[in-house]
């Protein structure tokens, strides 16, 4: 059963937009699927799809608590910033190892 979220934001002062001291708005710190796609370009099920190719890693971005999931907002903010290129040149071989040459992780 969906429960309706509230804002996204980690306090009401925030979400109305009445903090004075200058701060930029910061969302609360574990986000839902829904809340994190209302805050990035990305769709729902395009993070669901990152999350199963393994861009976005359990234990890192996101974790599981019971069935929910939840996504830490930082983790995400530095996988955005880091790009998807970083991803891009390690494809793991079955053996060990990486295409490309570079050394395991």
């Amino acid at each position: 059963m969906e429960r309706p979220h509230g804002n996204d934001f980690a306090n009401e002062e925030e979400a109305n937009g009445s903090a004075d001291d200058g701060a930029p708005v910061r969302p609360k710190p574990y986000l839902s699927i829904r809340e994190l796609s209302a805050l990035t370009p990305w769709t729902e099920q395009a993070i669901r799809t990152m999350m199963s190719k393994g861009l976005l890693k359990e234990g890192e971005h996101f974790f599981h608590v019971g069935r929910r999931t939840v996504l830490k907002w930082d983790a995400i903010v530095e996988f955005i910033e880091r790009g998807e290129q970083e991803e891009a040149l390690r494809i793991p071989l079955k053996r060990g190892g990486f295409v490309g040459g570079l050394p395991k992780a």
